[in-house]
C-alpha cells in the first residue's frame, strides 16, 4: 500500500515539473502565460494556459518543454538505477504514459494544431477550431498509429518493472 501512495506523490511531483517545463519555456521566450491550473476535463490534470504563439519554433519549444524535463529526469533516474527507490520508477511510468497518450496531450495538441485549419484561422477562435480539428483527428490513420506506438510504449515502460 505504501508503494502505491509513493508512486502516486512521485506522479504529482512529475506533473509539477512537467508544468513547471512550460512555465520555464513560455518565460523564456516572452510568451504570456494566462492561467496555471488544474482540470478534470478529459482527465485530471495540470495545465499552463498561454498566448498561442505563431511561430513555429515557439509553439513546440513551448509544448515540449514538459516531455523534456520528464525525459531528462528518466535519464538521470535510470543512470542512477532510481536511487533504489521503486515507487521512483513507477511515478515515471505513469507519467510517461499519461504524456504520450493519443487522448489529450501535449503531442496531440501539437498535431491538432499543425493541421490546415489552424494554418487558415491564423488561430482566431482557437477553442473551436481546436475542437472540430481534434474530432477529426481521433481515429485517423494518424490516430491509429499513435495509438499503436503508445500501447508499444506501455509494453516497454512495463517490462522495465
Amino acid at each position: 500500500m505504501m508503494i502505491i501512495l509513493q508512486s502516486f506523490l512521485f506522479f504529482l511531483l512529475f506533473m509539477i515539473i512537467h508544468e513547471s517545463g512550460h512555465v520555464i519555456a513560455a518565460k523564456m521566450m516572452g510568451i504570456p502565460i494566462q492561467k496555471i491550473g488544474a482540470s478534470l476535463k478529459p482527465y485530471p490534470h495540470l495545465y499552463v494556459s498561454v498566448s498561442w504563439p505563431h511561430s513555429k519554433f515557439k509553439k513546440y519549444t513551448y509544448l515540449f518543454a514538459g516531455m523534456a524535463l520528464t525525459w531528462l529526469i528518466f535519464a538521470l533516474a535510470q543512470i542512477n538505477a532510481y536511487w533504489g527507490v521503486k515507487s521512483l520508477l513507477y511515478g515515471l511510468i505513469i507519467q510517461i504514459i499519461v504524456e504520450l497518450n493519443p487522448f489529450h496531450s501535449d503531442i496531440i495538441i501539437a498535431i491538432v494544431t499543425n493541421r490546415k485549419a489552424f494554418k487558415k484561422a491564423g488561430y482566431q477562435d482557437f477553442k473551436s477550431i481546436y475542437k472540430t480539428e481534434l474530432e477529426a483527428y481521433h481515429f485517423s490513420v494518424l490516430w491509429y498509429l499513435h495509438f499503436s506506438l503508445w500501447m508499444l510504449a506501455i509494453v516497454m515502460l512495463l517490462k522495465m518493472t
